[in-house]
């Protein structure tokens, strides 16, 4: 019987809500940690003393932090706390979100029926502290003959240390800087962004990296739309009234659930019981 703490210093609906959704599945006992000023951090405990003390209570902390270098404070807590306990990475600031790019990876691989080689995406927007495009390109590079199109404003153009991550293990990258519209219909996948605000962005959106119409339009007819969400105006709101099967922004967020399941379950080692108890019930309904 396993409990899992979601502690989350930033803002989340889809993040918090699937993880505590995904361990329900699985019979977890749950709590969440949002509101920090009901928390001892509000009387000045420190976040490495925060997931300490939450080690103890939980079997597994998933945690949200504006800080890119949260992961450090649960490496140490889980070198020191003297249990079987593990840690989530489920954002940390503008660096990455790993669950999510899983998840991504996972909707581009069942659009694509499971293969991953040789796609080509265009992460569009705000390259530069988009944690989910940081994170998704990272595991893209993993498969073979991948290309990515970074299509932002040159202020909101990748970091370096993505490129050199991504370049350094064989993908082809191209950096966009006057709009979406001509690559659109290039690429196997092209995934939105908004301008981040939480982590400095400001201003209005680009209107030459806004998806609309015409550009779903252009796109090839096996092409996917993608986004992390939440959208704002980088999606023409028109599309919110669109059946159009390329968008796959909406069935990308639920498959984010079934996503921290399975991560989850691999966490605690039932990945292939489940599995097998799967394998079984599918022979007894045949």
């Amino acid at each position: 019987y396993k409990a899992a703490l979601n502690f989350f210093k930033q803002p989340s609906s889809r993040t918090l809500t699937s993880f505590f959704r995904a361990e329900g599945i699985l019979g977890m006992d749950r709590f969440n940690v949002q509101d920090i000023t009901t928390s001892s951090q509000f009387k000045g405990e420190s976040d490495a003393d925060s997931l300490r003390t939450a080690s103890s209570y939980a079997d597994v902390v998933v945690a949200r932090h504006p800080s890119v270098d949260f992961d450090l404070f649960g490496v140490y807590v889980a070198t020191m706390c003297g249990r079987d306990f593990r840690y989530v990475n489920a954002g940390s600031g503008p660096g990455e979100h790993p669950t999510q790019g899983l998840l991504d990876a996972y909707t581009i691989s069942e659009s694509f029926t499971g293969e991953l080689d040789g796609r080509s995406i265009a992460f569009v927007g705000d390259c530069l502290r988009g944690r989910t495009v940081h994170s998704l390109a990272k595991i893209l590079s993993l498969y073979e003959c991948t290309e990515i199109y970074f299509v932002a404003p040159e202020e909101l153009q990748i970091d370096q240390e993505t490129e050199d991550y991504v370049t350094e293990r064989g993908v082809t990258i191209h950096k966009i800087t006057d709009g979406l519209r001509d690559i659109a219909p290039l690429v196997d996948v092209v995934y939105m962004t908004r301008i981040q605000n939480e982590h400095g962005g400001g201003g209005e959106y680009d209107p030459r990296f806004i998806f609309d119409q015409d550009t779903l339009d252009s796109m090839k007819e096996e092409a996917i739309e993608m986004h992390p969400l939440p959208k704002r105006e980088e999606i023409s709101p028109d599309l919110d009234y669109s059946k159009d099967p390329r968008l796959m922004h909406w069935r990308e967020m639920r498959n984010g659930m079934w996503t921290r399941v399975a991560i989850m379950s691999y966490l605690f080692g039932v990945d292939d019981r489940i599995r097998q108890e799967y394998d079984r019930l599918e022979n007894v309904i045949r």
